[in-house]
């Protein structure tokens, strides 16, 4: 036997070890991904009564990313490059893609959702929904403080300005 014949049998063993444990790892990320969207299914329905109380009550899920808002249900991710948004609809119980420049809407499915929007984005801005109320007493104590202020600054100024 040549030494590059010797040479290659003893790089194809360790190769074939290397694609072994290659194998086993490509194993073990499928399980974890769909370890991820499992969670994320049923993380989704068990929220579903909250989420249906905002949609319900009136209220926005307002997008802290880029501040647009969705009627439909919690914004899970926005994409600048495609202006779009990830969406849970409330109604359909199922993430979808809102295209804002078009408004048309695609249904995917949780492990689309997974290829496109990292799963700690999308788990964070589902469980939002459990301190919304927090965020939007914020919003109209903020708002309610900038409309008394205007009267009081407007107030005297007419007051000022009569004959």
């Amino acid at each position: 036997m040549s030494e590059l014949q010797a040479i290659v049998e003893d790089h194809l063993s360790k190769i074939e070890e290397d694609y072994q444990q290659v194998a086993e790892l490509a194993k073990k990320s499928a399980v974890l991904q769909q370890q991820q969207v499992k969670e994320l299914e049923e993380t989704s329905i068990t929220l579903l009564p909250v989420m249906r109380f905002i949609k319900d009550n009136g209220f926005r899920f307002i997008d802290n990313q880029n501040g647009t808002y969705n009627n439909l249900g919690p914004v899970l991710n926005y994409n600048p490059e495609t202006n779009s948004q990830f969406i849970f609809i409330v109604d359909q119980s199922t993430p979808a893609v809102l295209d804002l420049t078009s408004q048309q809407m695609t249904i995917i499915s949780y492990e689309q959702l997974l290829q496109r929007v990292n799963y700690k984005t999308v788990i964070t801005n589902l469980l939002r929904t459990l301190t919304y109320h927090q965020e939007l007493k914020k919003i109209f104590e903020a708002n309610i403080e900038k409309l008394e202020n205007e009267l009081k600054e407007f107030k005297g100024m007419e007051e000022n300005n009569q004959p």
